[in-house]
């Protein structure tokens, strides 16, 4: 077995499926959202870690639980020393209290993130996408298609947290 897929699961769900198993762990099994966040972030950052070392990381966030994930990846980062920059391509007033509260965490860990415009410098070696997760309807529009295509643009290595955006999570 290759090393590297061998902790990967073997089965793909479709989105409502995976909404369904996060409300099982949250609503019958008494796991907060911000705990199942929290655990997703720590797996990205020890994966980033492994692959790339040392390098810097340019997280791009939404605004939906998505957004949680990248929030709490940069923090993790910024407490390990790790040089982290954060763009923030959706509008942090619509996040939910679990965003919310993994955007205070990104900041407390030092971490201001930076607005989305066109004229956007990455600094980051490496790119987190956390911008549209599973609950993403259509294509990408306005900030979101433009971020889309200079991520695309940048021939470096992106680490999408569930499914890059833009990308349909049922039909590819």
């Amino acid at each position: 077995m290759n090393p590297e897929t061998a902790n990967l699961p073997r089965q793909l769900y479709t989105s409502a499926a995976v909404r369904e198993l996060d409300r099982l762990i949250i609503d019958e099994h008494g796991v907060p959202g911000l705990v199942l966040m929290r655990r997703a972030a720590q797996a990205c950052v020890a994966e980033c870690q492994r692959r790339f070392g040392a390098a810097s990381y340019t997280v791009f966030c939404g605004s939906g639980n998505n957004a949680g994930d990248g929030y709490l990846i940069a923090g993790l980062f910024a407490q390990r020393g790790t040089l982290v920059q954060v763009v923030a391509v959706g509008d942090t007033a619509k996040l939910g209290p679990d965003a919310k509260q993994a955007l205070g965490f990104c900041q407390e860990a030092g971490v201001e993130p930076e607005p989305w415009t066109d004229a956007c410098e990455v600094t980051g070696e490496v790119i987190v996408d956390a911008m549209l997760g599973i609950g993403a309807v259509g294509g990408p529009r306005g900030a979101f298609a433009a971020a889309i295509d200079l991520i695309n643009s940048l021939a470096r290595p992106v680490l999408a947290v569930d499914v890059p955006s833009g990308l349909d999570a049922d039909r590819g």
